[in-house]
């Protein structure tokens, strides 16, 4: 699936703690989705349907590539660097900048 995810930062997960409506249009609202896609989300009966079709759809994100040419970047395993707490804060590309 060709898709590239940029939730804006930060986000803290603990302000969508017990609302998953909440925690659903947001992913939603800030995926770059086509529009059947998004309607489709937008349609869901309730917010752990939308949550459903949500986690459906990033498990199948599993590469990042130009919207222009499709040209493969990156895979998301060499995007997301995971500690034992989640995601890491500090990322360092290949010209080696550094991103927090």
């Amino acid at each position: 699936m060709l898709l590239a995810v940029h939730l804006p930062l930060p986000l803290q997960l603990a302000s969508f703690q017990g609302s998953p409506l909440q925690l659903s249009y947001y992913v939603a609202h800030n995926l770059p989705l086509p529009p059947g896609a998004r309607q489709l989300l937008l349609t869901a009966a309730c917010p752990a349907e939308r949550l459903r079709l949500l986690l459906g759809l990033l498990e199948r994100l599993d590469q990042l590539r130009c919207s222009e040419c499709g040209a493969l970047l990156a895979t998301t395993a060499d995007v997301l660097a995971m500690t034992s707490e989640g995601i890491s804060g500090t990322f360092v590309n290949s010209h080696g900048c550094v991103h927090e």
